[in-house]
């Protein structure tokens, strides 16, 4: 990109996107802020679908959350997750020790949507302890990119009885726009797989 006298400018030009609002005055307010971004270089608007925008980023500056999209991250998911909200899933505190896995995770999903949030991710090392958990073949799992309708993303940060269960303002949502996330524990050692 060419700046001032000519000179150019080093950097990329990354793609992002913001929930369409429901209002007119909502849309100008949401294209105003991309706006005074600066550096914008196109905005598409298309009923029923995201704004999406292109954005030049100079060298060396940083990439806003906001600013990073499933499919054109610059920030890891879990540099995301640092500066959401985050809960632990605590069995106790909703009397489900008892339960199995597949059932104690389905009331994980039903207390994020009960708090507004769509499940749209799901964070988990390759090596997840998960699969077991819920009675899953791991050979069957290993090729899954989805489960239960929320997207799996493979972070080898976590420990492998750990995952993250994330929630987002809408159904759609990429990985810049994860609002809150639940910490689910997969109890006792799991170190068995079943195939």
């Amino acid at each position: 990109m060419n700046g001032i006298g000519g000179q150019e400018q080093r950097g990329k030009v990354i793609t992002a996107q913001v929930q369409l609002p429901d209002t007119v005055d909502g849309v100008v307010d949401a294209l105003r802020e991309i706006i005074l971004k600066g550096n914008v270089t196109g905005i598409s608007v298309k009923n029923g679908e995201p704004i999406i925008y292109e954005r030049f980023v100079p060298e060396g500056a940083e990439i806003a959350p906001e600013d990073s999209t499933h499919g054109f991250a610059e920030l890891k998911p879990l540099d995301i997750l640092r500066n959401v909200q985050m809960d632990e899933f605590d069995e106790s505190d909703y009397g489900m020790e008892h339960l199995d896995g597949p059932s104690r995770l389905m009331w994980m999903f039903i207390l994020l949507e009960n708090q507004g949030y769509s499940v749209t991710h799901m964070v988990m090392s390759k090596q997840s302890q998960l699969w077991n958990w819920l009675g899953i073949g791991y050979k069957s799992a290993s090729h899954m990119d989805k489960l239960l309708g929320a997207r799996l993303i493979m972070e080898e940060a976590l420990p492998e009885n750990v995952f993250l269960l994330c929630g987002s303002p809408h159904r759609g949502a990429t990985v810049a726009e994860i609002k809150f996330a639940l910490k689910g524990n997969v109890p006792g050692d799991g170190h068995e797989r079943a195939d």
